[in-house]
């Protein structure tokens, strides 16, 4: 039991000198490192391009309307059969309104 105390205060002694070492040496080399911040984001390729940040907005507005469009379909109360004759049937009744709807013609103007 003594000896058994002795080697992990022994062990825990080393480890934290080991541990204390290895942290200088690390610190050491962290000091010569440049943290730009810029530099660091363009390395990794997040680097700040307007055009790039405007265009992945919209696209993630995008995407976020068509997965919530799939969830809203996924989530319908209606069975699966139901929903795609609804859809049918709406999608028919737009296309036939088109069809039937005359053009409208512009007013003469004198």
């Amino acid at each position: 039991m003594v000896s058994e105390n002795l080697i992990k205060a022994y062990f825990y002694k080393n480890l934290a000198m080991d541990l204390q070492r290895f942290l200088k040496r690390q610190m050491k080399m962290l000091r010569g490192i440049e943290w730009d911040r810029e530099a660091l984001l363009r390395r990794m390729g997040l680097g700040r391009k307007p055009a790039r940040t405007a265009m992945g907005g919209v696209t993630l507005f995008v995407l976020g309307g068509v997965a919530g469009a799939i969830a809203g379909l996924a989530l319908a109360p209606k069975s699966g059969e139901e929903l795609r004759t609804q859809f049918k049937h709406r999608a028919r009744k737009m296309i036939e309104q088109r069809r039937v709807q005359p053009p409208v013609e512009a007013p003469a103007q004198a």
